[in-house]
Formats: structure tokens, sequence, C-alpha cells
């Protein structure tokens, strides 16, 4: 038996029509999620456990652009320390409503986070290449102005650009990329992370190349160079890298804010708390 809006509709008032309402109304309800498959930008935000406290804010904001949002999330659960919780590593209940779909990566012991990003980012971008373009952000970042997204998104567009980072630093020659947040074509960005891959895994190839390849920004401005991608850099540049207080064309346009970077700038005095982004049942700010 199909259940469809007419055959709902042609029962006879009682519970068995009820009944079908609501298996109905579920059913309909899927489309919230399933409409977004057919749009051409898909989100990527990348986390971990110490970003939780501003997770929610981050998925909240993102979600009023209308994408399908898939969250990577890095793996702290060590083998060795069999006594980590799931309540000391994942986010709550009701943060997991806000994403679209999750995805956790293998338990890595790197000193750093250049491994964690990569195993999120390779295979974020993976999953989403139904989408022609990807939104990736950390997810410790909030758009204040949403709908300032569609013309920085038609400004890409019409720059027929491959990727559009909220930062660009000539660095003394050594240029970054800035990846806390950035708009790609799909199919650019799954070829910088095989790029990305090919010189840095296994650990003798991270070895051989690391004091040429830098950092993950270093790292992304190499791969569009010797791909032969083309970067749009932004008008105005974010006031540094960690996007340490609200500056920039994205954050012009759409308001984008890096909250983890100005918590941190708050608690040395150089700043503003950003309490109202803060979800505090992780115990950060002093009351």
């Amino acid at each position: 038996m199909s259940v469809t809006r007419s055959f709902v509709e042609s029962l006879k008032p009682g519970p068995k029509k009820e009944h079908y309402k609501i298996i109905l109304e579920g059913m309909i309800s899927t489309d919230k999620v399933t409409k977004k498959l057919f749009k051409e930008v898909g989100i990527l935000l990348t986390s971990h456990p110490g970003n939780r406290p501003f997770l929610r804010a981050s998925l909240n904001s993102f979600s009023k652009l209308g994408y399908f949002i898939l969250l990577g999330y890095d793996n702290y659960w060590n083998p060795k320390q069999l006594n980590i919780t799931y309540e000391q590593c994942m986010p709550k209940r009701d943060v997991f409503s806000l994403c679209d779909s999750f995805f956790i990566t293998p338990y890595q012991e790197w000193g750093g986070v250049m491994l964690p990003y990569f195993f999120q980012l390779y295979q974020g971008v993976t999953m989403l290449g139904n989408f022609s373009y990807i939104l990736s952000s950390n997810g410790d970042c909030i758009i204040e102005k949403p709908e300032g997204f569609f013309d920085l998104f038609e400004m890409f567009k019409k720059s027929n650009a491959d990727i559009f980072p909220c930062g660009w630093e000539e660095n003394n020659g050594r240029p970054l990329l800035n990846t806390t947040c950035f708009i790609a074509k799909t199919s650019a960005i799954q070829k910088m992370m095989v790029h990305f891959r090919d010189n840095f895994v296994p650990f003798d190839i991270y070895e051989k190349k690391v004091d040429i390849m830098g950092n993950t920004e270093s790292r992304f401005h190499i791969a569009t160079k010797e791909l032969g991608l083309k970067v749009l850099k932004p008008e105005k540049n974010p006031i540094n890298t960690q996007v340490a207080s609200p500056d920039g064309t994205f954050y012009d346009f759409m308001g984008f804010r890096h909250i983890h970077a100005e918590w941190k700038m708050a608690l040395k005095g150089k700043g503003k708390m950003p309490i109202e982004y803060i979800d505090n049942r992780y115990n950060i700010i002093k009351q």
C-alpha cells in the first residue's frame, strides 16, 4: 500500500485515517532535508571536542542558508585510555539535530591539527561530491548575516575562480590561503585534497615534504599553484590568519566571525567576550 496524500484523503474519518496521517506527515517532513540535496552548494563544518562551546551557534547560523550541512568531527577516544567517556568528547544531543549528516574521523596520535583537519576535509569533500560547490568553515565560526552569503557567492561564480578563501597572505614569499572559511568548486577542492594527500601521507612523505610544503594554509596555496587553479583573493583580509576579530570581506558580506579566536582574545583582555554565541554548558565563561 502506497501512503500518498490522495490515499489518506480517501479514508473515512477515524483511527485508521489518523494513523496514516501521522505516517504521511512524517514522510513529508523528510523534504526539509532531501530537498537540500538538489541545491548547488553543500556546507562542510569541521570540528572537534574543543569547539563544543561554539558548535551550537555555528550550526545554528550556517543552517539559515538552507543548504545541506555535513559535520566532520575529530576523534579524541584514545584506545589506550578507555576511561574517556562519550560526554567528555561528543556534542550535546540537541546540537546533533542542527546538522544534516555527521561523520567522525579515525583516532590519530598526531602532534598538531594538520592530520585531523586533513581527514575531515578529505573525507568531507568526497561525501559532498554531489554538490557543485562547497562552503567550508570551522565549527567554531558563525555568520551573522546569512543573506549576504548569496552576494558573496555570486561574486565568486562571476569570477570563474576555483576557490575563494576568507583571507590570503603573502607571508614574506610563502603565501597562505586561509582555510578558516572558503567557497570552492567541488571539483577543485577535491583535486586539492588529492594533492594534499600525495604530499602528506604516509609519514615518510610528510618528512620529505614538510620543509617545502609547510602548514595547511601553505599547502593549499601550493596546491592551487601546481594544479593551475584560480584563486579569488578577498578585497579585504581579516586581521590575521586566525580571524581574531570581526574584519575582512567575508565579515562585510555575511558577518563571518571566528568566535573561538575572539573568546581567546577576550581572555587576554584584548576584546569583547562574545557571550551570545557561547554554549556555556561547558563552563568556559566565568560567572
